[in-house]
């Protein structure tokens, strides 16, 4: 939505999304929404559907917003409007699936070659991209803030007051998102562990679990932490109005990743003002070199993690200020400006070299 928002400045924008969408009041500015997609089961009518939508209407060209459902599929799909004469693009939010198949880095090689052009969020995404022998045209941009959840601008005190029994004087670390071994819950909940007893912090787990019944011991180390007083879990989806409500009762917020290539988490944070503590992976180390937080490498451990915690907490102010001057980097006026630039440039894709802002 925010894209679009800014793009519809420098041309018409059509945004196709699921008959279920829902913009929660989101302000649409000067764009259209068609909702077009319906359930799973009617995936591949919708793509013939969509091919023909798009043949009649010509656009100048259609922005694909990462993989629908299928990488093959869409590699074909892509290739029948070129075929058309139609421009077309991708911004690449992970290079791989989170949980590839033997086939997947084939694949997707496939699917990044279909396109004319090819946009990612970091130099280390553009690298990996290219060591696939993908050589598209590319623009490197950040992703912009997620700060179209900020509707009510929450205070603090009153946001702990909703959701915990936390004080004001408390050092509240938030783990945000998908509950799972990727997202690098077990070793937050040894951060919990190492630093909940004497030191004054709290810990706040908020989001879908996605940890398997298979995982005894992380399921009972969860359950201990739901028990303690110390840790508020709330395992399941968190509703879109609520979102603001976790960042705005947390001091920071925790990312301790084990894989991944970006992070919609990182700029929630940001959107929030608050600093983060997360490993190496993705682009995350792009954006923690402005000073926003402490990057750790993933074989990190959790006195690691929670010597990281407490230079933060010590230099506070420094962190939050760095947060605070990096929001006009990932504003979505400036990523608007370069997406436009990047698409509507009328020099023949073939011809336009790789791009940075």
């Amino acid at each position: 939505m925010s894209l679009a928002r800014e793009l519809s400045a420098h041309a018409q924008v059509l945004l196709v999304v699921g008959r279920n969408y829902d913009d929660q009041g989101y302000p649409r500015a000067n764009y259209e929404v068609f909702r077009f997609f319906r359930r799973s089961r009617w995936y591949p009518f919708d793509l013939m559907r969509l091919l023909w939508l798009l043949i009649r209407q010509r656009p100048q060209v259609v922005l694909f917003q990462s993989i629908l459902k299928s990488a093959g599929a869409e590699a074909l799909l892509v290739r029948l409007l070129r075929l058309f004469g139609i421009n077309t693009a991708m911004t690449i939010h992970d290079v791989l699936p989170h949980y590839p198949k033997p086939w997947s880095r084939w694949l997707h090689t496939v699917l990044y070659r279909s396109f004319d052009r090819l946009i990612v969020h970091s130099h280390r995404s553009r690298d990996d991209v290219r060591a696939m022998g993908v050589r598209r045209p590319s623009l490197v941009v950040p992703h912009g803030l997620y700060d179209l959840f900020i509707t009510r601008h929450p205070v603090r005190e009153a946001a702990r007051e909703k959701l915990t029994p936390f004080t004001r004087d408390h050092f509240v670390l938030l783990f945000f998102g998908k509950i799972d071994s990727r997202k690098g819950i077990g070793l937050f909940l040894q951060l919990w562990q190492a630093l909940a007893a004497n030191e004054g912090y709290r810990f706040t787990i908020a989001g879908r679990a996605g940890i398997g019944t298979e995982q005894t011991e992380l399921r009972a180390a969860l359950e201990d932490a739901r028990a303690s007083g110390d840790c508020i879990v709330h395992d399941h989806n968190i509703p879109f109005m609520e979102v603001q409500d976790y960042f705005a009762l947390a001091d920071a917020v925790v990312l301790p990743y084990q894989e991944g290539t970006t992070s919609g988490v990182l700029k929630l944070a940001l959107a929030f003002g608050k600093p983060v503590i997360a490993t190496d992976v993705g682009d995350l180390a792009e954006t923690l070199r402005e000073g926003v937080g402490v990057l750790l490498p993933v074989t990190c451990t959790a006195d690691d993690l929670a010597g990281a915690v407490r230079e933060v907490r010590q230099n506070y102010e420094r962190y939050a200020t760095a947060c605070e001057a990096a929001r006009e980097r990932y504003g979505w006026e400036k990523i608007g400006q370069a997406y436009a630039h990047f698409l509507l440039d009328t020099v023949p894709a073939k011809s336009v070299s790789g791009q940075e802002i």
